[in-house]
């Protein structure tokens, strides 16, 4: 059990981090700023979805 904790700690570090661009995109007044802030939260979430994906297809494989 405590593996599978330490080997999640990577997406909820990026869980969060998606959190705070996603404040910042709120609270940021700056249109140019506010256009590139979406930019990153969607590329941290398509990362994030991908790792997900790949996450859970390699523990089907060790299940084998």
């Amino acid at each position: 059990m405590e593996g599978t904790a330490h080997a999640r700690a990577p997406v909820h570090r990026q869980e969060v981090r998606i959190a705070r661009y996603c404040l910042l995109e709120q609270e940021v007044t700056d249109p140019l700023a506010a256009c590139l802030l979406y930019a990153i939260v969607e590329e941290l979430e398509a990362d994030l979805r991908r790792d997900r994906e790949i996450g859970q297809s390699s523990e089907c494989g060790s299940r084998s």
